[in-house]
């Protein structure tokens, strides 16, 4: 997959546009979008070894250049993308745990 294959990235990624939606105006639908796209950006940087993992930093900084108050697509996105890093922060501990306790 390459960057411009992203739904929320403007065709014109290399001009800094990583944050491009449409809102049709309905919370719950919306909040999914964003949820969905905030899966499709990890996916993105796990497919390229976590090189691109840049791209969830550059989206965030255009959500935050636009929106005054995240709307329910951008706290989707923002949801995800938290959730995703505090469940590999609990899991890290978690397996950080059973090796410590292994090693006793």
């Amino acid at each position: 997959m390459i960057i411009e294959e992203l739904p929320f990235v403007n065709n014109s990624a290399r001009q800094g546009n990583f944050w491009c939606v449409q809102k049709n105006g309905d919370f719950l639908k919306d909040y999914h979008v964003g949820l969905h796209y905030g899966m499709m950006a990890m996916e993105y940087a796990t497919q390229n070894d976590g090189r691109d993992g840049w791209l969830c930093e550059r989206v965030i900084e255009d959500i935050v250049k636009k929106e005054r108050d995240l709307q329910p697509i951008e706290r989707g996105f923002v949801r995800m993308i938290t959730t995703a890093a505090l469940f590999s922060r609990l899991k890290a501990v978690e397996v950080y745990t059973v090796l410590r306790d292994v090693n006793r």
